[in-house]
């Protein structure tokens, strides 16, 4: 045919579609088509009027040819273009919308790609078609790995079909990505949930688990996966400690009682016997009575030590019931409670109800206790003492003249608070709690340089200020926030006499009290 005669039969065409005559148009359209099977534009005029005229199979079957040609010459673009033309005309053909997505991975479209996946793999849900949907969403996964909720998405199908290993598969790398990214801590715990449920045996993420629930104070849930991993417990001294404390904090002194037991034999076994004292010690604070049960076994530990932890446990019991009232003064007010509250079971005070029972015995004790230490500043008005305090550290940088602690009473308490904090602070940073960490790391390195100032010369703090240093440089590499520095001056002010009825208030502030 003549490019004359091609020109005439365009013409006319065009003339019977300006008169509304498509069936005419359509046939003069074909004539060129004899002469060209391949021209694409003609097919696409020729689609165009199947619609106009609403015979939509024959305008989709003309339009999927116009697509794949011109995907074949690689005009990706114009075959997008047809194939929304297509869909528009009937959205829910499954193979379209395969292609169209297949098309849009090829461009490198990823986002594109993805949302039309979306569309397919809904549809043929809807049909019932389930492997076909798995491998859908299999496939967006692959192209956009990141995409959490793609992953729960193909995690609950799979779950849904019983490929109950794949969706744990796919739960355990959405974990990894929130871990990573130090997101959503509650979306954490709920995937650890649905991990755990199928494979018990993850210890190390159950730990991940009950760190999770403590730093926020959820004691029932870290409580339950606690009881749940009894075996991983009772040979880790750090979720041991963590669950004598809960049950401390809850009241369940005899069941705390047991937990510090297996945790002072524990330590005991491992040779830390400074620990093991430690865990004699809660025990005295919850149950005084215990006092003479406990003589033989502290004596074997370290003689001598009885007495320290009964006087170190009178001094607690004091701190608590202090903290106790001042709370309870500040919710009277309607005030905001302070972040004890919120802190772990381990670093929380006293419940008042064990508190006040133990009252009257605190009362009878705290006073000859006071009189055994005097302090040559005794015998001067109270008033020269006072002023002596506030002006030290205008004259010294050092303080060496200020509060000079008992020899040995002052320095063992300070000594317990350091163990309590260094012992925390490493149960946390196995747990995976790095900013929390850090701040008990740095309060048992402060306690620490406090013991050394006042002339204790025990090697083995030394040794754990070292270790301590190491962690928190360590920290500090991997991007762990800094606690504010002007942690270590509130130790080192530590008032000499916690019984001192004027400064009472004061003192209580710059405590930490623990039951760890």
């Amino acid at each position: 045919m003549s490019i004359l005669n091609k020109e005439k039969i365009l013409e006319l065409a065009r003339a019977f579609i300006e008169e509304g005559k498509f069936d005419k148009a359509i046939r003069e359209y074909e004539k060129l088509l004899l002469a060209d099977p391949t021209d694409l534009r003609i097919k696409l005029r020729i689609a165009e009027l199947y619609t106009k005229r609403k015979q939509i199979n024959e305008a989709i079957r003309i339009y999927r040819e116009v697509a794949g040609g011109y995907t074949a010459e690689g005009f990706f673009l114009k075959a997008v273009t047809v194939f929304k033309n297509i869909l528009r005309l009937n959205p829910a053909m499954i193979e379209v919308n395969e292609e169209l997505a297949g098309l849009y991975e090829r461009m490198g479209l990823t986002a594109d790609a993805v949302r039309q996946y979306d569309i397919l793999a809904s549809a043929l849900d809807m049909k019932g078609m389930h492997e076909r949907v798995v491998d859908i969403r299999r496939k967006i996964v692959q192209l956009n790995p990141k995409d959490g909720s793609a992953r729960i998405r193909l995690a609950e199908l799979c779950q849904r079909e019983g490929k109950i290993d794949e969706a744990i598969d796919q739960y355990e790398a959405y974990s990894k990505q929130l871990e990573e990214s130090q997101a959503d801590r509650g979306k954490l715990a709920d995937l650890y949930e649905k991990i755990l449920a199928h494979r018990p045996s993850n210890f190390e993420m159950m730990r991940k688990l009950i760190g999770i629930y403590a730093s926020v104070g959820d004691h029932k849930k870290a409580l339950k996966w606690l009881e749940q991993g009894q075996d991983m417990v009772e040979s880790d001294p750090d979720l041991l400690q963590l669950q004598a404390g809960i049950y401390a904090s809850q009241n369940q002194t005899e069941t705390a009682r047991v937990k510090y037991m297996m945790l002072a034999d524990l330590y005991k076994g491992q040779g830390n016997i400074d620990a093991a004292l430690d865990a004699f010690l809660q025990i005295l604070v919850m149950l005084p009575d215990e006092e003479e049960r406990l003589a033989d076994r502290v004596e074997e530990l370290r003689p001598g030590a009885v007495n320290e932890l009964i006087e170190l446990a009178l001094v607690r019991r004091q701190e608590l019931e202090a903290e106790e009232q001042r709370r309870q003064e500040a919710e009277d007010r309607g005030e905001k409670l302070p972040e004890e509250e919120t802190l772990p079971p381990g670093k929380r005070p006293a419940p008042k109800a064990a508190a006040a029972e133990e009252k009257p015995q605190l009362q009878a004790k705290a006073e000859p206790a006071e009189e055994a230490a005097p302090a040559p500043a005794a015998v001067a008005p109270q008033e020269p003492e006072e002023m002596q305090i506030e002006e030290q550290p205008k004259e010294a940088p050092r303080k060496e003249g200020q509060i000079k602690p008992a020899p040995a009473f002052d320095i063992a308490a300070n000594r317990k608070k350091a163990d309590a904090s260094f012992e925390l602070g490493f149960a946390y940073r196995s747990m995976g709690l790095g900013e929390e960490s850090v701040v008990e790391l740095r309060k048992a390195l402060a306690a620490y340089m406090a013991c050394l100032d006042a002339g204790c010369g025990d090697a083995a703090i030394r040794e754990r200020i070292s270790m301590i240093e190491a962690k928190l440089a360590e920290s500090e590499n991997k991007g762990v926030a800094k606690p504010p520095p002007e942690a270590k001056p509130e130790i080192k002010s530590e008032p000499k006499k916690e019984a001192r009825k004027q400064e009472q208030t004061k003192e209580q502030k710059k405590k930490r009290i623990s039951f760890v």
